[in-house]
């Protein structure tokens, strides 16, 4: 999800319409680890790709990034006629939010190795939306760069094409992160459990010595 803040300066004093425009892009990040309440490692994966319904009814925990987009900039009023774009300043602040489950202390190795590969899977996947995200804030720069490069009639048209440039940027990104998450199904394909390791032939023979009879149950 994406939430679009525009920061806009108002129109200021007369400028030289050869000065630059500043246009610095800010990304701040933080992730959030929400717990998971599962009894063992494939209860785990249940819960995070929804083939089981949480407890007490809760909603299925999503591991998600949503972005908030800040802008800001001036409209200067030129002595010749027009308004000019400058001092542009692109920002995004981007949260992540992931299940950690706690694998318990007497939980075999193969288990933990296991659980890191999904937990790898999760965090690759969100890192595929915060990708996304910066790529919108350096798409709605570079747009604002291209309109900085000319002055318009009026400060009223410049801010309508700012608008403009905001929503194309989200439109751009929207169809991006659709399609990444049509081809990951939304991260099933990088959460799968891995398959548990077979059995060494030690562990095959020390089967067979508790299996005296045979029978392929170990013997009382």
């Amino acid at each position: 999800m994406v939430t679009l803040l525009s920061l806009a300066g108002a129109a200021g004093s007369h400028a030289n319409e050869g000065d630059p425009p500043r246009t610095p892009v800010t990304v701040t990040e933080s992730v959030e680890y929400v717990p998971l309440p599962a009894r063992t490692l494939e209860h785990a994966v249940a819960l995070i790709q929804g083939s089981e319904p949480m407890p007490d009814g809760r909603p299925k925990p999503e591991f998600n990034t949503e972005g908030a987009l800040s802008l800001g900039y001036k409209l200067t009023p030129l002595e010749r006629g027009g308004c000019r774009l400058e001092n542009v300043a692109v920002g995004i602040t981007i949260t992540t939010r992931i299940p950690r489950w706690a694998p318990p202390e007497n939980a075999r190795a193969d288990v933990r190795e296991r659980w890191a590969k999904v937990d790898e899977g999760m965090h690759a996947h969100e890192r595929g939306h915060r990708n996304n995200l910066v790529t919108m804030a350096e798409d709605l720069r570079d747009r604002l760069l291209a309109l900085a490069a000319e002055p318009a009639p009026d400060c009223e048209s410049h801010a309508r094409a700012i608008l403009r440039a905001q929503l194309a940027a989200q439109t751009r990104h929207q169809t991006r992160d659709q399609a990444y998450d049509r081809l990951t199904r939304h991260g099933q394909t990088q959460t799968q459990l891995p398959p548990a390791e077979p059995a060494t032939p030690h562990t095959d023979l020390r089967r067979r010595g508790r299996d005296r009879d045979g029978d392929g149950k170990p013997d009382a």
